[in-house]
């Protein structure tokens, strides 16, 4: 992806068509962001910037917004997300994410892996783990019950937690 200087526009643009390299440019506090690529990388832990990438996203930016020419480059950067899914490639993969509950796999409690997604699904992301691990805690409480005593000590509730009879 790269970023100009300028917030060229107010809201995203995209060529509303299969997912191609180039095909999006976001508004991005006072910038503008144009991407994305897709490519099959080797180490996922060093994923470096192409310049024939840097200038595809220039040429494909403008197409859509003339005025990027004139924009000043403010950084490109790369990054890499694992893909879940079915596909022959990362472009046909859906950019869905995962929520792996390892208690049905390896019988661990409390242990969730999150994979896959994409930013504009981060926050759905992110509500997946707790609401994963409080379901696990629940169905262990119902197993053995408690009872929670709580009582207002100096502006701060103390709970203690007590085996039920």
């Amino acid at each position: 992806m790269v970023a100009y200087d300028q917030r060229l526009v107010n809201r995203a643009i995209n060529r509303l068509c299969k997912p191609s390299d180039g095909d999006i440019i976001v508004p991005q506090r006072r910038l503008a962001v144009v991407g994305t690529t897709s490519f099959d990388a080797e180490d996922v832990n060093y994923i470096p910037v192409f310049k024939d990438q840097v200038q595809l996203m220039l040429e494909r930016g403008a197409d859509l917004v003339p005025a990027i020419r004139q924009a000043k480059q403010r950084g490109a950067y790369m990054a890499s997300r694992p893909l879940v899914g079915a596909g022959t490639s990362g472009r046909s993969i859906a950019r869905t994410f995962k929520c792996f509950d390892h208690k049905e796999s390896d019988n661990v409690d409390c242990f969730v892996t999150i994979t896959g997604g994409k930013a504009t699904t981060l926050r759905m992301m992110a509500r997946r783990p707790p609401t994963s691990c409080a379901t696990s805690l629940a169905s262990r409480r119902s197993a053995s019950p408690r009872r929670r005593r709580c009582s207002p000590t100096a502006s701060i509730m103390r709970c203690r937690i007590k085996e039920l009879p």
